[in-house]
């Protein structure tokens, strides 16, 4: 069975700096006009809640997104602009995974692969992908769904 479940981890340091490429990479294709497709192998939950007990655990997201939130370093702020819609007033209790974030850069026309090996993780992002046709979501290994996909 597997065992790992980003909610114990969300938002942390490294969330923060591959989550700022990510915002980054997405919203230099969503500049040109051809559409594009994006694929996340290791998809989680797509949002994670930071007062749940698993966040609250381990902490790891108060040295990360909670630190960096309000950084004034423009690299960032595209990234930390997604980060703060997705929490009303200020305080981040919410964090957007990179399937989140990916679908607040899509447009029309884009679509979102997501893929998620753990079955509660998977049946997460099945109902949170639900009715929206720009999203498909695979549960499968990461090296299945890359060969096949």
């Amino acid at each position: 069975m597997l065992s790992y479940l980003h909610g114990f981890h969300a938002g942390n340091g490294a969330d923060v700096h591959k989550h700022a490429i990510y915002v980054t990479l997405l919203k230099r294709l969503a500049d040109k006009a051809k559409p594009f497709t994006a694929i996340d192998l290791y998809a989680g939950s797509a949002v994670y809640d930071l007062t749940a007990s698993e966040a609250l655990k381990t902490g790891e997201s108060v040295g990360g997104i909670a630190a960096m939130i309000d950084s004034r370093d423009p690299s960032l702020a595209p990234y930390l602009a997604l980060v703060q819609a997705a929490n009303a007033g200020g305080r981040v209790t919410v964090y957007p995974g990179s399937p989140e974030l990916a679908r607040r850069i899509l447009r029309h026309g884009d679509e979102l692969i997501v893929n998620e090996l753990h079955p509660r993780e998977a049946e997460t992002l099945r109902r949170w992908a639900k009715g929206n046709s720009a999203i498909h979501v695979h549960k499968r290994d990461a090296i299945e769904a890359l060969t096949a996909l």
